[in-house]
């Protein structure tokens, strides 16, 4: 294994990451897996569909909690370089989609966050799940 620098980040950083890339490499093995059965019902239902199909479950609650602790680590990261400690330890506590649109404007004028786009759409529903 290849350990990579991020650009600017901490160790934290990339193992977050690679936390993040096998998960999600282990998802979609699980689901290669699980399309070679028929989808679960309680007809179809076997012992090893059902392990399965818990397993894809559970590593899809790990790739959301390690995908939504990444983009808060960059923001938080961001936010710390740019702020001064009493204005971290505010900002820090702020949501996820401040952190992405409303924040990085109050140190880079030119920064503007597209409202309505797949970034938007994506976070909010990070932050939902």
């Amino acid at each position: 294994m290849t350990v990579t620098e991020l650009g600017g980040g901490s160790a934290y950083h990339v193992h977050l990451n690679l936390a993040l890339t096998e998960a999600v490499e282990e998802y979609k093995q699980l689901g290669r897996e699980i399309e070679k059965y028929p989808p679960l019902t309680e007809e179809t239902a076997t012992p090893e569909l059902d392990r399965l199909s818990y397993s894809h479950e559970q590593k899809r609650v790990t790739v959301i909690l390690l995908a939504a602790a990444c983009v808060e680590a960059v923001a938080n990261f961001y936010l710390a370089t740019k702020s001064t400690p009493e204005q971290f330890a505010v900002l820090e506590w702020a949501t996820i989609i401040d952190k992405w649109a409303v924040l990085p404007p109050l140190f880079l004028k030119e920064s503007t966050f597209p409202k309505g786009s797949v970034l938007d759409q994506d976070l909010k529903l990070l932050q939902k799940r």
